[in-house]
């Protein structure tokens, strides 16, 4: 019985999270819940401006079930400075270096993806050939 009501909760908190990013809508950044696994997110971004101009980008957002960071994954790979080169990975803890479940949410991430496209940060970059152009 315990594991069905702690199921029930972590269901609550991912639709409640959802619909947090309905009030905090990202412009031109799209994500929805997959139907096999509440906590894998599928996104899409599509940029107008910017040196990335015309781009559609395609992640992934992986929920943890502890609800800290979540990662989020782009495929294919985007040629980005915060962008990990092998594995597709943005480094979000470089953004919010100290998750707070309770603080931080899925909208932020959003925003995060869609900033780093147009304030492109070269300092801590994971591809570094990518800082370098």
């Amino acid at each position: 019985m315990n594991s069905n009501y702690d199921t029930c909760i972590t269901e609550y908190k991912i639709h409640a999270e959802y619909q947090q990013l309905l009030k905090h809508q990202v412009p031109n950044v799209y994500v929805i819940p997959s139907a096999n696994s509440s906590f894998i997110w599928y996104g899409v971004i599509f940029l107008h401006q910017g040196m990335y101009e015309g781009g559609i980008f395609r992640f992934t957002l992986f929920i943890p079930e502890n609800f800290d960071c979540p990662r989020v994954v782009f495929n294919p790979i985007v040629f980005h400075p915060l962008i990990n080169i092998e594995t597709g990975e943005l480094d979000i803890k470089q953004y919010i270096p100290n998750w707070k479940r309770n603080i931080h949410h899925i909208y932020h991430v959003l925003f995060y993806i869609k900033e780093i496209f147009f304030q492109i940060e070269t300092k801590n970059s994971l591809n570094k050939e990518a800082a370098h152009l």
